[in-house]
């Protein structure tokens, strides 16, 4: 696998195809991603961000719980809430981004299936954000 690299922002405003099959290619891919995701000192990625337009992201957080999320669906919000941000799609910026305190969000959990959680605070935003 080549290197990754962030992608021109202009490629972010592209709806991500769904995952309709896992396979080792995908494994290496997620590998990759976090690293890069930890190189660039991250707590979320998502593939379109390296130039894949496909429904998928990591995340770490808290340090050492790492989530891989595919096909997500958000079915329930919380109130919003406003708190900066950073992405490392442009490096050095933080902007005040609102978004639900909480979310309940479905999810294809590779090798695991069917996953639902319930999000709060920061990592309710960190999965609204990727």
């Amino acid at each position: 696998m080549n290197p990754l690299e962030l992608s021109p922002i202009s490629d972010l405003h592209s709806i991500a195809s769904p995952i309709e099959e896992w396979n080792s290619d995908k494994d290496e891919l997620v590998k990759e991603m976090f690293r890069f995701m930890r190189l660039h000192q991250g707590v979320g990625l998502a593939a379109p961000q390296i130039g894949y337009p496909i429904s998928l992201f990591v995340v770490e957080y808290p340090l050492g719980i790492f989530y891989v999320v595919t096909n997500p669906k958000i079915t329930l919000r919380g109130k919003m809430v406003s708190e900066y941000e950073g992405c490392l799609s442009i490096p050095g910026a933080n902007f005040l981004v609102p978004r639900n305190s909480q979310v309940k969000m479905s999810f294809i959990w590779p090798y695991r299936g069917l996953t639902t959680i319930r999000a709060s605070g920061y990592l309710a935003r960190i999965f609204q954000h990727e």
